[in-house]
């Protein structure tokens, strides 16, 4: 899976004194591997949130986000789905359990987001952008 390992840490500043009314000025800054910002919220640059394993009724696969693209790995019919892509970059994808037993999947693609709301049947019918997935050989 062609996903980036950079991106993983913050920065975390310290010794800070207010400069003006919309800026401190810090003597250190040291940088920690983290999944979450210091809001709170996931770090999507942090691979951790790149990458995510389902098992559907066709199998299991695996869905990740490359930095313009996500992708589908069908393990079991060995081929990779393009599900989403964006030349400026895909921000993030959530995986969505419907109730019906299906697997959705919304990305946020800039300003706006899209929907698969089933991958099983996405594959299916998808004709395109269809690659066979790489295999490594023994040695």
């Amino acid at each position: 899976m062609d996903v980036g390992l950079g991106g993983k840490e913050i920065a975390e500043h310290s010794n800070c004194r207010r400069q003006n009314a919309v800026m401190n000025k810090c003597e250190n800054v040291e940088f920690k591997e983290s999944l979450y910002t210091k809001l709170g919220l996931p770090n999507y640059s942090h691979y951790y949130w790149s990458i995510n394993w389902v098992q559907t009724q066709s199998g299991p696969m695996a869905i990740y986000r490359t930095s313009t693209k996500v992708k589908i790995v069908d393990i079991n019919n060995q081929q990779v789905h393009t599900v989403f892509s964006r030349t400026l970059g895909v921000n993030d994808f959530v995986v969505i359990e419907n109730a019906d037993g299906t697997t959705g999947i919304r990305a946020r693609l800039g300003f706006s987001k899209e929907e698969v709301k089933d991958i099983e049947s996405f594959i299916k019918n998808n004709t395109t952008d269809i690659e066979p997935m790489q295999m490594l050989q023994p040695s």
